[in-house]
């Protein structure tokens, strides 16, 4: 049996508009063993907003999501 291996993945969110909406999606992200979230221009990045729905353990993905200018930035590495 193959294992996934977890730390390959890394979700990237483009031009986010709604701030609660990345916290859901780091949410999601814990709930499924994710742990890097990219964000490419964000409309908004207000804390407080997106903490509202990343809770518990999904904080931590908050605190070291990455913020990219663009795409191609964020696929650099």
């Amino acid at each position: 049996m193959t294992t996934l291996n977890l730390d390959h993945i890394a979700i990237v969110l483009v031009e986010p508009q709604i701030p609660e909406n990345i916290g859901a999606a780091a949410r999601a992200m814990n709930n499924m063993g994710i742990r890097r979230l990219l964000l490419v221009n964000p409309e908004r990045c207000d804390l407080t907003r997106i903490l509202r729905m990343a809770t518990g353990t999904s904080i931590d993905i908050v605190e070291e999501m990455e913020v990219c200018d663009d795409l191609r930035s964020a696929f650099a590495p």
